[in-house]
């Protein structure tokens, strides 16, 4: 994200009544680890699973935006991930070399019924089907739309009740999704949506602590697996350091927010993803000082539902960059392109968790900046090859 009048540095190497679900006053009850990851984690990952990266803009802010849906097939237990050696390659010269000997390279899913930037994506935890919300079009309106992606077509199933750009979400079952803070079109917004996809009715309320465009979403773990937190952002009027946590529960009529652990640096348009419940990795972004970062971060809540991001050791490798997108399963953790301040990015890199170092995948077929991205089982998907470079 470039506000105007902001220039960017870079960092120096290193179910409620009407089928509606509403917020709940409960108090966060974090699981055992071995519950948490049987109840959260949508996809097993001895099953082929595939990255799938959606939408975003070709260039800066006002750029044409893409309809295109990329995906990169992962393999059992991503054994197909990297290369020979896990070396970086030169762009073009990787991505034929990748396809020469058969190895993953990237297929094209149905296009978008709108282009978008600054979509949020999610994925329902049963029938691991694809949900995208909001985003703004090319003129740079901010839209309503709620899809949902059945194998070889994208459907409007729900419309959120504030149209929003650059936010956060996800889905609290099959049937209900959460939407937190983002942009109108005007302001930053303080607003929780909360979405029936089954009765199509909605409900938001402006009870954020913080307004919040530009954060990411960590999934918790909860007894009513409805808990999220929200991590740094741009308030209106300085990049956050704060996160904090947004209960949801069945029945309750008002949401409750309360203060979460706080970053060690402020950060927005930082690359933000569950790496397993209660687990939220952060990488990227940029500071208080419009300074892009390559630093990352990490935290877990314990059994009492507190904990701190502490930096990590595993830095980024490549160009320090914003508005990646950004996935992650419990062993894995991969950011797809951004902006460095100058362009939109094709580079793809996955972060193996056990070794704490980075390796270079197939980068994009063309360069993106504010895409969102999930993981979901590969037999979810119906794809088609997609030449490269296009």
């Amino acid at each position: 994200m470039l506000l105007l009048g902001r220039l960017v540095a870079f960092a120096p190497p290193a179910a409620a009544a009407a089928a509606v679900l509403s917020l709940s006053s409960a108090p966060l009850v974090v699981q055992p680890h071995e519950q948490q990851h049987q109840q959260h984690m949508g996809s097993n990952e001895t099953e082929n699973s595939t990255l799938v990266v959606i939408g975003g803009c070709l260039g800066r802010e006002g750029d044409p935006n893409s309809d295109a849906v990329y995906a990169l097939e992962l393999g059992g237990s991503h054994a197909n991930l990297v290369d020979q050696g896990g070396q970086a390659h030169e762009h073009d010269g990787y991505d034929a070399k990748i396809q020469e000997r058969g190895g993953p390279h990237w297929q094209s899913l149905p296009s978008l019924p709108v282009a978008v930037r600054g979509a949020a994506a999610t994925v329902r935890p049963r029938s691991q089907q694809i949900i995208v919300t909001g985003g703004s079009t090319p003129d740079g309106r901010c839209t309503n739309q709620v899809l949902v992606l059945h194998k070889e077509r994208w459907s409007d199933v729900a419309t959120l009740p504030v149209s929003t750009s650059c936010h956060t979400c996800m889905a609290v079952d099959d049937d209900t999704i959460v939407c937190c803070g983002g942009w109108d079109g005007a302001e930053c917004l303080s607003t929780t949506q909360l979405v029936s996809l089954v009765s199509m009715q909605s409900s938001h309320s402006d009870n954020l602590m913080d307004a919040r465009k530009n954060a990411g979403l960590v999934q918790l773990a909860s007894s009513s697996n409805a808990a999220a937190l929200l991590v740094g952002g741009w308030n209106g009027q300085r990049t956050l350091r704060s996160t904090e946590i947004v209960t949801v529960g069945p029945t309750a009529q008002q949401s409750t927010s309360t203060l979460g652990p706080l970053l060690n640096t402020p950060r927005e348009c930082a690359a933000v993803a569950t790496q397993g419940p209660s687990h939220g990795v952060c990488v990227g972004g940029y500071n208080e000082d419009d300074v892009l970062l390559r630093s990352c971060e990490e935290m877990m809540l314990d059994t009492n539902g507190t904990g701190e991001w502490t930096e990590t050791a595993w830095s980024f490798p490549a160009a320090p960059r914003e508005n990646s997108a950004c996935a992650a399963t419990p062993t894995h953790v991969f950011v797809a392109g951004g902006w460095d301040g100058h362009r939109a990015l094709r580079d793809v890199w996955v972060l193996t968790r056990a070794t704490g170092q980075w390796h270079q995948l197939p980068p994009l077929p063309v360069g993106l900046n504010r895409a969102c991205a999930v993981v979901v089982p590969t037999s979810t998907l119906c794809t088609r090859d997609v030449p490269v470079g296009t």
